[in-house]
């Protein structure tokens, strides 16, 4: 008790910090650019199948008018050499958020930002996680249907009832398991040096927990109290998915505070034995 009392406290303490009320807003514009250069990306390569079930996917997960403006990223055509000009692009485009990342991990960390071409690189290389997040959190819920749909019309029955029921059961599970492990990964990489991976767990723990609840909470809120149309008409749906990524961005910023507050706690024990 008196373990998650200090635990509480000391999110409190980080989330009066200066560094929370600049970075979280300067990583939620870089993440927009990336996911306005992200979506596309599944409207050029992917089928209409892939993009039918990607839509439908977000369609259950997310509040309706992310889902709107997200579906019109994707109604891109291309062809030919243009397609990987594009992706290449788009890429570099939203490496933008990841490089805003590790940004935020060296102030954080107090590590002097220092951007070089290792950095870019590093940037691109964690774009593609990020590019696996959104596959794996997004797709895998939509062809875990169709799995099971194809099953039952093989051999239908009481078993596949009973796989379906598991899937609904553990799809959740699977979901928040995948989301800790590609942040945990974006945690430990992200900062300008060498940081232990065993730091960085009560801050995944704590974003990712605080992604899954800020969604559902978002979506119940704006099926019952939106009023976002009302004052902003037309740009009602992009206020509603820059909001929501800025809630995002401060749910991963306040993540990434605690594992560098638990990191120079666990320092300051070293050096005081």
């Amino acid at each position: 008790m008196k373990k998650a009392k200090r635990m509480i406290n000391r999110i409190l303490q980080i989330f009066k910090m200066d560094e929370m009320r600049i970075l979280p807003g300067q990583l939620a514009f870089f993440m927009v650019l990336s996911i306005f250069a992200i979506f596309p990306i599944f409207g050029v390569i992917g089928s209409s199948f892939i993009s039918n079930e990607l839509i439908h996917s977000m369609e259950e997960s997310l509040p309706s008018g992310i889902t709107a403006v997200l579906k019109s990223l994707m109604d891109v055509e291309s062809s030919g050499f243009s397609i990987f000009m594009f992706i290449a692009f788009s890429i570099y485009i939203a490496s933008g958020g990841c490089d805003a990342m590790i940004i935020t991990s060296n102030v954080l960390y107090k590590i002097r930002n220092n951007y070089s071409l290792k950095q870019a690189i590093k940037s691109i290389f964690m774009t593609l996680i990020l590019i696996s997040l959104i596959v794996f959190i997004v797709l895998v819920p939509a062809f875990g249907e169709l799995i099971i749909d194809a099953i039952e019309k093989l051999s239908p029955g009481k078993v596949v009832d009973t796989i379906r029921v598991f899937f609904h059961i553990l799809k959740y599970p699977i979901s928040f398991i995948l989301i800790f492990i590609d942040l945990k990964i974006l945690y430990t990489i992200a900062p300008n040096a060498k940081i232990p991976s065993r730091y960085n767990n009560y801050g995944t723990f704590f974003t990712t927990l605080l992604w899954i609840i800020i969604t559902r909470v978002y979506a119940i809120y704006l099926n019952h109290f939106n009023t976002y149309d009302i004052f902003y008409g037309s740009l009602g749906n992009v206020v509603i998915m820059l909001f929501w990524i800025y809630l995002l961005a401060f749910a991963f910023t306040m993540g990434l505070a605690i594992n560098s507050d638990q990191y120079f706690r666990c320092q300051e024990n070293v050096k005081n034995n």
